[in-house]
Protein backbone atom coordinates (compact mmCIF):
# COMPACT_ATOMS: atom_id res chain seq x y z
CA UNK A 1 0.00 0.00 0.00
CA UNK A 2 1.49 3.30 -1.21
CA UNK A 3 1.31 5.58 1.95
CA UNK A 4 2.41 9.34 1.49
CA UNK A 5 5.73 9.75 3.14
CA UNK A 6 4.17 13.38 5.12
CA UNK A 7 1.96 10.83 6.56
CA UNK A 8 4.44 8.38 8.41
CA UNK A 9 6.48 11.20 9.14
CA UNK A 10 3.40 13.15 10.77
CA UNK A 11 3.05 9.55 13.08
CA UNK A 12 6.50 9.13 13.49
CA UNK A 13 6.69 12.63 14.91
CA UNK A 14 4.02 11.15 17.64
CA UNK A 15 7.10 8.95 19.03
CA UNK A 16 5.87 6.02 17.00
CA UNK A 17 8.23 3.61 14.70
CA UNK A 18 7.94 3.66 11.05
CA UNK A 19 6.21 0.39 11.04
CA UNK A 20 3.72 0.97 13.80
CA UNK A 21 2.96 4.63 11.60
CA UNK A 22 2.27 2.35 8.70
CA UNK A 23 -0.14 -0.04 11.01
CA UNK A 24 -2.25 3.05 12.64
CA UNK A 25 -2.54 4.74 9.37
CA UNK A 26 -3.86 1.81 8.08
CA UNK A 27 -6.06 1.09 10.80
CA UNK A 28 -6.90 4.90 10.83
CA UNK A 29 -7.57 4.98 6.96
CA UNK A 30 -9.42 1.15 6.93
CA UNK A 31 -10.87 0.36 10.11
CA UNK A 32 -10.66 2.49 13.21
CA UNK A 33 -10.23 -0.53 15.16
CA UNK A 34 -8.07 -3.39 15.30
CA UNK A 35 -6.76 -6.72 17.53
CA UNK A 36 -4.19 -7.23 18.84
CA UNK A 37 -3.14 -10.48 16.32
CA UNK A 38 -3.49 -8.08 13.60
CA UNK A 39 -0.33 -6.26 14.81
CA UNK A 40 1.36 -9.06 15.60
CA UNK A 41 0.74 -10.07 11.90
CA UNK A 42 1.44 -7.15 10.26
CA UNK A 43 4.76 -6.52 12.51
CA UNK A 44 5.67 -10.56 12.03
CA UNK A 45 6.52 -10.64 15.80
CA UNK A 46 5.31 -12.66 18.73
CA UNK A 47 4.26 -10.74 22.03
CA UNK A 48 6.77 -9.06 23.49
CA UNK A 49 8.74 -6.30 24.52
CA UNK A 50 7.92 -4.21 20.98
CA UNK A 51 4.18 -4.78 21.69
CA UNK A 52 3.99 -4.03 25.00
CA UNK A 53 6.05 -0.64 24.26
CA UNK A 54 3.48 0.02 21.15
CA UNK A 55 0.61 -0.47 23.47
CA UNK A 56 1.94 1.49 26.46
CA UNK A 57 2.63 4.58 23.54
CA UNK A 58 -1.39 4.30 22.20
CA UNK A 59 -2.72 4.55 26.08
CA UNK A 60 -0.12 6.96 27.39
CA UNK A 61 -0.61 9.25 24.29
CA UNK A 62 -4.56 8.71 24.21
CA UNK A 63 -4.72 7.84 20.94
CA UNK A 64 -6.14 4.69 21.33
CA UNK A 65 -8.49 2.81 23.75
CA UNK A 66 -8.76 -0.89 24.57
CA UNK A 67 -12.24 -2.46 25.08
CA UNK A 68 -13.15 -5.03 26.33
CA UNK A 69 -16.02 -7.46 24.79
CA UNK A 70 -17.29 -10.85 26.52
CA UNK A 71 -16.50 -13.63 23.27
CA UNK A 72 -14.80 -11.21 21.75
CA UNK A 73 -11.79 -9.89 24.05
CA UNK A 74 -10.11 -6.82 23.56
CA UNK A 75 -10.05 -4.43 20.91
CA UNK A 76 -8.09 -1.38 20.41
CA UNK A 77 -10.06 1.81 18.81
CA UNK A 78 -8.11 4.85 17.82
CA UNK A 79 -9.73 7.85 17.98
CA UNK A 80 -7.69 10.59 19.05
CA UNK A 81 -9.06 13.56 16.94
CA UNK A 82 -4.54 14.87 17.06
CA UNK A 83 -4.02 11.59 15.45
CA UNK A 84 -6.43 11.43 12.90
CA UNK A 85 -5.15 15.26 12.28
CA UNK A 86 -1.60 14.61 11.74
CA UNK A 87 -2.41 12.27 8.84
CA UNK A 88 -5.19 14.64 7.64
CA UNK A 89 -8.17 12.75 8.20
CA UNK A 90 -9.88 14.22 11.29
CA UNK A 91 -13.07 13.85 10.50
CA UNK A 92 -13.11 10.55 9.48
CA UNK A 93 -15.81 8.13 11.13
CA UNK A 94 -13.56 5.45 12.36
CA UNK A 95 -12.80 7.81 15.06
CA UNK A 96 -16.27 7.80 16.45
CA UNK A 97 -17.69 4.72 18.32
CA UNK A 98 -19.66 2.14 17.36
CA UNK A 99 -21.88 -1.30 18.30
CA UNK A 100 -20.45 -4.38 18.36
CA UNK A 101 -21.57 -5.75 15.23
CA UNK A 102 -20.02 -2.17 13.05
CA UNK A 103 -16.67 -2.83 15.08
CA UNK A 104 -16.66 -6.96 14.54
CA UNK A 105 -17.28 -6.04 10.61
CA UNK A 106 -14.47 -2.92 10.55
CA UNK A 107 -12.14 -5.62 12.06
CA UNK A 108 -12.55 -8.02 9.17
CA UNK A 109 -12.44 -5.22 6.42
CA UNK A 110 -8.93 -4.14 7.97
CA UNK A 111 -7.87 -8.00 8.12
CA UNK A 112 -9.74 -8.19 4.41
CA UNK A 113 -7.36 -4.74 3.54
CA UNK A 114 -4.54 -5.98 5.03
CA UNK A 115 -4.28 -9.16 2.54
CA UNK A 116 -5.40 -8.07 -0.25
CA UNK A 117 -4.91 -4.57 -0.60
CA UNK A 118 -1.56 -4.08 -1.96
CA UNK A 119 -3.01 -3.38 -5.25
CA UNK A 120 -6.48 -3.66 -5.81
CA UNK A 121 -8.21 -2.57 -2.53
CA UNK A 122 -8.18 1.38 -1.57
CA UNK A 123 -10.72 2.30 0.70
CA UNK A 124 -12.95 0.59 3.31
CA UNK A 125 -15.73 1.04 0.86
CA UNK A 126 -14.05 -1.11 -1.46
CA UNK A 127 -13.20 -3.74 0.91
CA UNK A 128 -17.15 -3.62 1.88
CA UNK A 129 -17.97 -4.29 -1.58
CA UNK A 130 -15.67 -6.94 -2.50
CA UNK A 131 -16.97 -9.11 0.65
CA UNK A 132 -20.85 -8.33 0.10
CA UNK A 133 -20.27 -9.40 -3.69
CA UNK A 134 -18.03 -12.35 -2.31
CA UNK A 135 -20.57 -13.84 0.20
CA UNK A 136 -23.57 -12.99 -2.09
CA UNK A 137 -21.91 -15.35 -4.93
CA UNK A 138 -21.93 -17.93 -2.16
CA UNK A 139 -23.55 -21.17 -2.87
CA UNK A 140 -25.84 -21.93 -0.20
Amino acid sequence: MNIARSHLDALKALAYTEAEARFLYIVATHSGYFVARQFLAFQGVHWGKRTTVFWSKLDRQKHARAERFPKSGTIYHLFSRRLYRHIEKENLRNRRVHELDFIKRRIAILDSTRVRSRSTMRTAHHAMDHMIISSNNRPM
